[in-house]
């Protein structure tokens, strides 16, 4: 998280694409997508939920606490995908942010938290301190992503695949679920295959 949050201040262009590494993209995107006439594309939940309804609470609760928020700031919308555009003048500007509140670097902060989400912070600092001025807000999903394995409903790899809504660039299988790694790279290669008609070359 904080090596994320360190590349705004490092790379020269002012807008950072964060692509989680199990994620696989299956059709052409074009990165001019992820910037409009309204500003850099912001990932969000479409509504604000109670805390008792958000997936990961705890990152919402630090989240509070390191932006110098109200630690009642429930209902709040969530932030985490996999992937994910920030606009880096606004990384920094939030880096200082929490730098000021704490009295201390940003770095030294999140580096004794034991729960945090870049995300999280971002998300939150941009809706409730920064402003969305600048900002596209969305709750299209680019990656289609399975979180996590629900043994009560049946599942397979390649209807997962074939299921990618049509907005959904990428697929992601969150890599604690142990799936094959090889039966993986077979669907993807196809997906991309009838997406593009491009047949991946085998590594």
């Amino acid at each position: 998280q904080l090596v994320k949050m360190q590349m705004a201040f490092v790379v020269k262009e002012d807008g950072l694409v964060l692509c989680d590494s199990d994620m696989f993209f299956i059709k052409p995107f074009d990165l001019a997508t992820l910037h409009d006439e309204k500003g850099f594309r912001f990932y969000r939940t479409a509504h604000e939920m109670p805390e008792s309804s958000i997936s990961n609470p705890k990152f919402t609760v630090s989240a509070f606490r390191e932006l110098g928020l109200p630690a009642d700031g429930f209902p709040a919308r969530t932030y985490v995908d996999n992937l994910v555009v920030w606009q880096a003048s606004t990384v920094r500007a939030m880096c200082e942010h929490i730098a000021k509140v704490a009295g201390k670097d940003w770095r030294a902060v999140l580096g004794r938290e034991v729960i945090f989400s870049e995300y999280t912070l971002y998300g939150l600092y941009v809706d409730r301190i920064a402003g969305l001025a600048g900002f596209h807000p969305t709750s299209v999903h680019l990656c289609h992503t399975k979180w996590q394995k629900d043994d009560t409903k049946p599942f397979t790899i390649d209807t997962f695949v074939a299921d990618t809504p049509e907005e959904a660039v990428a697929v992601a299988f969150q890599s604690f679920m142990n799936l094959d790694h090889h039966h993986l790279r077979q669907v993807f290669d196809r997906a991309v295959q009838s997406q593009t008609g491009i047949v991946p070359t085998a590594k």
